[in-house]
């Protein structure tokens, strides 16, 4: 198995997956993970294209299987690795309408958010604010407690909730709203 990936938000989902996978006691074949070097342009090169004409990273190769797309990836993973992360019966609707959401909506406009103007050096530093910050002061706020609640307890959510606990802890502006809570 080979997973083609970068430093990225999108990137560490399918990487945290995997630990997830770990944590559960799946037994996992050797994992190869090859660097894609964005800034470099390796996402467009002929190889890379082969397996994903989108031409964004993650990739995995699982034998004569190529998957492109974080989402399917994960998907892939969960049913090819059975846990209660993907729940066998009908309850794993309870879990991949999220996974699409996050896929779908969250990821990309932090994506965006996070590539035109933290990653670029003509953008004013006041617009580089990373898109959680106005997420969890609204979420702090409680106006989101209950939807929110709900994602943290969905196990494939692992990547949000590390996100969370790491942005918590760190952020300067939550740290001064939480400190009486």
């Amino acid at each position: 198995m080979e997973l083609w990936t970068a430093p990225t938000p999108n990137g560490w989902k399918v990487n945290i997956m995997f630990e997830e996978l770990v944590e559960a006691g799946i037994n996992l074949p050797q994992l190869k993970v090859r660097t894609v070097n964005l800034q470099k342009g390796e996402q467009f090169s002929k190889e890379f294209v082969k397996h994903n004409p989108n031409q964004k990273i993650p990739v995995l190769i699982d034998g004569d299987v190529s998957i492109m797309e974080s989402g399917a990836i994960l998907q892939y993973l969960a049913e090819k690795y059975p846990t209660d992360l993907l729940p066998p019966n009908e309850k794993k609707w309870e879990v991949l309408p999220w996974l699409y959401w996050q896929v779908a909506n969250l990821g990309p406009v932090f994506g965006n958010k996070l590539s035109y103007t933290r990653y670029m050096d003509d953008v004013e530093e006041t617009l580089k604010s990373h898109p959680l910050e106005i997420f969890l002061v609204i979420v702090i706020a409680g106006l989101l407690f209950g939807v929110i609640g709900m994602i943290v307890a969905i196990p494939t959510y692992t990547a949000l909730k590390v996100i969370l606990k790491e942005f918590l802890s760190e952020n300067k502006i939550v740290k001064q709203l939480t400190k009486d809570l």
